[in-house]
């Protein structure tokens, strides 16, 4: 079985097994403060926009490391409207950089945030900023146990299933 970011610019299709292809999900991005950290008002773009600039500077997981995410949020720090903020990647996983101190605010992926103990998340990116990473899954055509793969991809994309999805912070794609 093979998991990826959905749209990539790889066709992968010659390597998968005819109609095994599911939608896992949506991994939103969010922003991360230390546990006891200030909450700011980041429900619309404009309040975004505004904390994001009055902060100064935002962490990110160091995109050249590899962190497609990272790379994500150092694309975003580039646009006109966040002009003069500081951008900051840091070394490894952006919850704990900012438990570490690296930086007050970090932005990224809240599946990596989830995983940060005493770091919180203040909530989302706003929708707009287009800041999300669609995965799908399908069994492989090489796969050794491809009866077992597709059971497994029937196990993990149940409706039932959707509860743990969210908890590790990955949501419904919207449309699916």
């Amino acid at each position: 079985m093979w998991w990826w970011p959905t749209g990539d610019f790889r066709d992968f299709s010659p390597k998968l097994a005819s109609g095994s292809e599911r939608p896992l999900g949506r991994i939103i991005f969010g922003i991360v403060v230390k546990a006891g950290g200030t909450h700011p008002d980041i429900s619309s773009h404009e309040k975004f926009v505004a904390f994001v600039r009055k902060a100064g500077v935002l962490a990110y997981a160091n995109p050249a490391v590899g962190s497609l995410t990272g790379g994500m949020v150092e694309e975003m720090l580039k646009r006109p409207e966040f002009t003069g903020v500081e951008r900051r990647p840091i070394k490894g996983m952006i919850g704990d950089a900012i438990v570490r101190g690296d930086a007050e605010f970090g932005g990224g992926a809240i599946t990596e945030i989830l995983m940060a103990k005493d770091a919180e998340i203040v909530g989302p990116f706003p929708d707009d900023l287009g800041l999300h990473v669609d995965l799908s899954a399908a069994v492989l055509k090489v796969s050794a146990a491809p009866g077992d793969a597709e059971a497994f991809l029937r196990y993990v994309t149940r409706h039932e299933a959707a509860a743990a999805w969210k908890a590790g912070g990955v949501i419904e794609t919207p449309g699916k």
